[in-house]
């Protein structure tokens, strides 16, 4: 008689099979077909299995085979973090699936883009344009790379980016920005900022209030950021 092995821990065919159920020694008298001359292990049955399906796992639960959805060895993207075993996955993270069964409910096969999120309802990645931007805009550029990228735009002469970088000098274009502010305060702090600034970020409401004043959008200045920094 011929009998079918199984992983005792997920019911799972193994290979080898069929093989030969061993005959109990005084039961030989009984015919080759009757099931009781036969021994059957644990873990296995004289049950045939079904064909075998692309995608499934064919595992022996109860009395019964069953087709098991198999994704092992497929790369998938975590949709939320996990922790396993104290280590963090983060969202996003490529992983590879090692056991039976569905795919887990955090995860999808569909890859993230550098800066996507995932958005739970519609089941798919998006691009978030703020992440996006955070990666691809540099925060902050330095005083130098500033003037030079003035100058170079012809916002400012060569001669006044020059005697700012030496002196800290406010060139005839910003001053008159700064000399359209509403109050003798913010004026005062436009120059001051300007003077000793360590650092231009990107997000500086100075930087705004230029922007605006020569007709910028948001995404020109990230664009004159991203040039500058390249500086």
């Amino acid at each position: 008689m011929d009998i079918w092995t199984y992983a005792p821990e997920t019911g799972e065919l193994l290979p080898g099979n069929p093989r030969r159920a061993q005959e109990i020694w005084n039961r030989r008298h009984l015919s080759v077909d009757d099931p009781k001359r036969w021994a059957v292990p644990a873990n296995a049955t004289a049950i045939a299995p079904p064909a075998p399906q692309e995608g499934f796992a064919r595992c022996f639960a109860g009395d019964a085979w069953r087709q098991v959805e198999d994704h092992r060895g497929e790369t998938v993207y975590l949709t939320s973090e996990r922790e396993d075993g104290g280590i963090t996955g983060l969202v996003g993270e490529e992983t590879v699936i090692a056991e039976i069964g569905p795919l887990p409910d955090d995860v999808t096969a569909e890859k993230p883009g550098p800066h996507d999120r995932w958005n739970s309802q519609a089941a798919s990645w998006v691009e978030d344009a703020a992440l996006k931007r955070a990666a691809t805009v540099p925060a902050s550029i330095s005083p130098r790379q500033l003037l030079i990228g003035l100058m170079t735009r012809s916002v400012i002469t060569e001669s006044e980016a020059i005697e700012a970088a030496r002196t800290g000098a406010v060139p005839a274009t910003v001053q008159a920005v700064f000399d359209n502010l509403p109050s003798r305060a913010e004026r005062a702090a436009a120059a001051i900022t300007w003077a000793k600034m360590g650092l231009v970020e990107r997000d500086h409401p100075l930087v705004d209030t230029l922007a605006a004043a020569g007709g910028m959008s948001e995404a020109d200045v990230d664009a004159f950021f991203q040039a500058c920094a390249k500086i």
